[in-house]
């Protein structure tokens, strides 16, 4: 039988197929296996197994072995050694650091470059990128200094170009020993690369020296980075430029083929993207990873994992053979004597597709098999696949620092980008409303159709019509992202996506807001009324399908309802049908409620994989309850029952310096919903108020606050600004026009709950004046969120946000404050904005905020108008706005306390369809 030429590693793996067993022989002297025991055994570290003849070829100097090429062991041995600690990261503290620099390198490119717009189309090539990438961090860790192929944008030195066309010769050398030794003779010498080379190894070669060479100068001080770790550990100059240039040649190819093969698995199995992308975005709304991710979190995301390892095992990245010497005196191997001197390679394709160890869909690319399996079945698994970076003796020196670029590299770009395979043509749609123009026609921008969640198959299967589809992309590009707000939301952003993938209830809820949100628009920028029967249609199907299962005498899923609960809020938001919003509101807390308190539910279920967990439907709900609440005091949302709150010190520490601003907004919002202070020592006289309407008397706020702890809220809050300030100091130079506006929302947030925190409640029920104390508080709130709103691009645009940005602080300054000029500035900012807030919009609020000031000012001089001038007995308490959606009239009560402390009357101001055109659209 000839000589091996270089076998591809299918081929391999067929050999063992065909011959159905462990060894198979490819030459005169040569066997193959996909025994993973066997492959151990050889790479033992006390084996006597040694390197063959194939490890020649990758001999770069003819001169002089390197790591990768020597085959005596015991200066292998040695060599391995002195270079150990510079790659484990010992002695080389700045390691990743340096791969977060790269990181964000890569992602300044493509921000640069590639971010494909409704109006420019740029596809970028990933082969090609992630190779720079890869190239630009081992250069980096090798010479502490990139080649720049990101900053280029370019094949520096033409490095890739002659790789592909010098990788199929090296391995037809590699499998016939005698060609490798005739071109390295001195008389071939002149074929091989060469420092004076322009391009290619030649041009490597030559910087590798000159980078080295100056960490040899007299003097040169010494640097904690691998470089410097070869040198304390006794390498020589030509050592050092030797095993530098072998790490950038062999590390930077392997980790840039598994990027490539990790982002091609996920474009190809559309459930295994999405999958990834929840985990990481719920990872991201609970703080369990910073910004950029560190190794250390990385390692504990249980997908990414398993995506990673099932890459590397579907398509290993080094799949020669790697040939070992049978040691003096020959061996037995599975009842066959092998002599001495025979070369046994592995097939590393056949074993990683092994059926025996993998199970029957082995060459099927499926990382939940790394999570269903366990024990001993997880542990043979796991041993079989970490042999793509070798055993023992021979493993991989530079495994952890590539694990470190997997850990990261997929997490901070799928966090950033929505990333599809380009195909031919290019899909547009038939464009939404932007803006009118002067001449008030309506200007259309189209905007592309992306694959990136859904695969082409998938959409045609669930969305039939084009209508369904243009719905379907606006929510995904405008109504989302905005509903969204400042902040990373997996919620908007990929879970509701995923759930709708599989519900039809939340498919078609997403039709009917996508539909809503842009007749929204359309109404407010061209000032009419569109029926939309298809919304309508959508919205009915949605509610028909939430209540199908248990009108079947079954169970819903409670997250289901919850993620339907939310669409249906904004939806009913968008009609100005606040009733609606607000039963639906009602209903989620329920739920919430009697989840939490364990109560059993006749008509739901709790699944134990849910499509959303309820970590992150419950700060939804819990904004939606403040905004609910400050609308309206007749109602009664309740979280939790007394005794089911949590206790105080159960809540995460809050740490010394925040990682990222979502982190901080996570904490912010735990003390937010703590309840305010009170102090027992103040007398609580009975509140008049308790005759109009139910609220809970002084003596269940006592007992409310002896449960939870008055002091702790406010503790928390002083360590909250400790860790957000030292924040923005570590960020304050890098911080982005989004980081900026987040920065905004959080200062603002900030000082309204350091006024509900400090004020004591049982007394401001009885007491308006109490608020004058804030005066300061207030103006601070007005300047915030005046800077706030001068960050939006578009201020005339109208914008729909879940969340809570502006417009209640506003209104709270505009109804707590009675300075005239921070109160008027309050009123005219919420005149200017075209904003809705969840079920609060700018316009309506300015519009009650204004009655209520006439009324309290009346007879006083507008602007000048001290909080001093404003007795207790004119001062309206216990505002609400009451929304008529049949008859399209708000109505705005409140009530006035005498004297004496006995409530004078209850006051209505109803107005009507035209006058309130602002709050109901």
């Amino acid at each position: 039988m000839a000589p091996s030429l270089a076998y591809p590693r299918a081929v391999l793996g067929l050999v063992l197929k065909v011959l159905a067993g462990p060894l198979a022989r490819v030459g005169p002297d040569e066997l193959i296996t996909d025994d993973p025991a066997l492959l151990r055994k050889m790479m033992a570290v006390r084996s006597l197994y040694t390197r063959g003849p194939w490890y020649n070829a990758v001999r770069f100097d003819p001169d002089r072995d390197n790591i990768l090429s020597m085959r005596n062991d015991n200066a292998h041995t040695i060599l391995r050694s002195k270079m150990a600690a510079g790659y484990s990261g010992k002695e080389n503290e700045s390691m990743e650091e340096t791969v977060d620099r790269q990181i964000q390198k890569f992602i300044d490119l493509i921000e640069r470059k590639y971010i494909s717009t409704s109006k420019d189309y740029c596809p970028m090539d990933l082969g090609f990128k992630a190779q720079y990438f890869t190239l630009d961090i081992i250069s980096d860790l090798a010479f502490g200094k990139s080649f720049g192929y990101m900053e280029n944008d370019d094949d520096v030195f033409d490095y890739i170009k002659i790789v592909e066309k010098s990788l199929p010769t090296m391995m037809v050398l590699a499998n016939v020993p005698v060609l490798t030794q005739l071109v390295q003779t001195k008389m071939l010498r002149s074929l091989l690369p060469k420092e004076s080379d322009r391009i290619g190894f030649g041009a490597f070669i030559r910087v590798a020296k000159k980078l080295v060479a100056e960490r040899f100068k007299p003097g040169a001080e010494p640097q904690k980075d691998m470089i410097g770790s070869f040198i304390r550990h006794g390498l020589t100059q030509e050592e050092v430029a030797g095993e530098a240039l072998v790490q950038v040649i062999a590390g930077s190819d392997t980790s840039a083929a598994t990027i490539r093969f990790v982002f091609l698995n996920l474009f190809s199995t559309p459930s295994s993207y999405q999958r990834l992308l929840a985990e990481i975005d719920s990872a991201i709304a609970t703080g369990k990873i910073s910004s950029p991710i560190k190794d250390s979190e990385g390692r504990e995301l249980p997908y990414l994992q398993a995506v990673i390892k099932e890459t590397l095992r579907v398509n290993p990245p080094a799949s020669a053979m790697f040939s070992k010497l049978v040691p003096t005196g020959g061996d037995t191997i599975h009842g066959m004597f092998v002599p001495e001197g025979t070369q046994i390679g592995g097939a590393m394709y056949s074993m990683q597709h092994s059926k025996k160890i993998f199970g029957q869909d082995a060459d099927v690319f499926r990382p939940e098999r790394w999570l269903e399996a366990e024990g001993d079945q997880l542990a043979e698994m796991t041993s079989t696949a970490d042999l793509v970076f070798h055993y023992g003796k021979y493993q991989c020196l530079g495994k952890m620092v590539a694990l470190m670029e997997l850990n990261k590299i997929f997490v901070e770009l799928l966090r950033r980008f929505d990333f599809a395979i380009c195909i031919r043509g290019r899909r547009i749609c038939d464009g939404y409303l932007l803006e009118v123009t002067d001449s008030g026609t309506p200007r259309l921008e189209p905007l592309s159709i992306s694959t990136s969640i859904f695969g082409p198959n998938v959409i045609r299967t669930l969305l039939k019509t084009d209508q369904e589809r243009r719905c379907f992309d606006y929510f995904r590009h405008r109504a989302a992202p905005e509903l969204s707000g400042s902040f990373e939301s997996p919620f908007w952003n990929q879970l509701l996506l995923q759930a709708s993938y599989h519900e039809p209830a939340i498919l078609h809820a997403v039709l009917a807001l996508g539909s809503a949100h842009e007749k929204f628009e359309q109404r407010l920028l061209k000032k009419t009324k569109d029926d939309d029967g298809f919304a309508l249609k959508q919205y009915v199907k949605a509610i028909g399908f939430v209540l199908r299962p248990i009108r079947q005498q079954s169970k819903q899923a409670a997250d289901v309802t919850l993620i339907a609960c939310i669409l249906f809020v904004c939806f009913e938001a968008l009609r100005a049908h606040h009733h609606a919003a607000l039963s639906h509101i009602e209903g989620g807390l329920k739920i919430i409620s009697d989840l939490q308190s364990s109560q059993t539910n006749s008509v739901l279920t709790i699944s134990p994989s849910p499509y959303v967990p309820l970590s992150v439907l419950i700060p939804i709900f819990a904004v939606l309850e403040g905004q609910a609440n400050q609308l309206s005091t007749d109602r009664h949302y309740l979280q939790k029952p007394f005794g089911q709150l949590p206790n105080p010190g159960d809540l995460p520490d809050v740490p010394s310096s925040f990682q990222n601003f979502e982190e901080a907004r996570t904490a912010l919002y735990q003390i937010r919903n703590r309840p305010p202070q009170t102090v027992p020592s103040l007398p609580t006289p009975p509140s008049p108020l308790n005759s109009i309407h139910s609220s809970p008397t002084a003596e269940d706020f006592n007992l409310f606050f002896h449960v939870i702890g008055s002091g702790i809220s406010i503790t928390r809050s002083k360590q909250w600004k400790l860790a957000f300030d030292n924040l923005l100091q570590a960020r304050k130079k890098n911080l982005s026009k989004l980081e900026r506006r987040r920065v905004q929302i959080l200062k603002l947030l900030s000082v309204i709950i350091d006024i509900h925190l400090n004020i004591d409640y049982v007394r401001a029920m009885d007491d308006e004046m109490i608020w004058d104390n804030y005066t300061d508080k207030f103006e601070t709130v007005v300047k915030y969120s005046e800077e706030l709103l001068q960050s939006t691009e578009d201020q005339k645009h109208p914008t729909f946000t879940l969340d809570v940005e502006c417009s209640q602080p506003l209104f709270f300054v505009a109804i707590k404050c009675r300075h005239g000029k921070i109160r008027r500035k309050a009123i005219t900012l919420l005149q200017q904005q075209q904003r809705q807030e969840g079920i609060w919009n700018t316009l309506g609020s300015a519009m009650a905020a204004e009655r209520m000031m006439k009324i309290e000012e009346e007879g006083l001089d507008g602007a000048a108008v001290l909080p001093s001038d404003i007795p207790r007995s004119k001062r309206v308490v216990n505002i609400e706005v009451k929304l008529d959606d049949e008859q399209k009239k708000a109505i705005v009560q409140y009530v006035r306390l005498k004297g004496d402390g006995e409530v004078e009357k209850a006051r209505l101001i109803e107005y009507g369809e035209e006058e309130s055109r602002g709050w109901l659209e």
